[in-house]
């Protein structure tokens, strides 16, 4: 979920920009593992284009593999999205150079475990992408 419907980019120190606070709530039968570099774990955007959700922005973090964030059944996680208009958006592993325009989002959080093996790092038991992502936002000039 997410702090609010609809955001206002607004001048800050770098440009135009917005805030979103987006909190993840484990299922209430099992607990989550979010990857993470330090305590950075990669939260996104998906534009809703003709229907479809397709990737749009996606916030970086650096490549290291710290200890998973255990959230236990029933807990919540928050974290905080600085998305800069003039900044390019990072789409399917490549940069662009296009901004994100005003439109019709949701957050997705990435790298949501359903079970960690530190023995067996090649297993990637994703949580569903329905239960990672936020209700449509609007991101707006006005």
């Amino acid at each position: 979920m997410t702090d609010r419907t609809r955001y206002l980019f607004t001048d800050g120190q770098f440009g135009r920009e917005v805030t979103i606070i987006s909190t993840l709530t484990a299922p209430p039968d099992r607990d989550i593992y979010l990857v993470n570099c330090n305590g950075a774990f990669t939260t996104g955007l998906q534009r809703q284009v003709a229907g479809k959700w397709e990737n749009a922005w996606v916030a970086s973090t650096n490549a290291c593999f710290s200890q998973p964030i255990k959230v236990v059944a029933g807990a919540r996680h928050t974290g905080t999205l600085i998305i800069r208009r003039g900044s390019g958006a990072v789409v399917n592993g490549r940069a662009t150079d296009e901004a994100l325009p005003p439109g019709t989002y949701r957050v997705i959080w990435h790298n949501v475990l359903t079970s960690y093996d530190p023995n067996d790092l090649t297993s990637r038991n994703e949580l569903p992408i329905e239960q990672r992502v936020s209700a449509p936002i609007v991101l707006a000039d006005r």
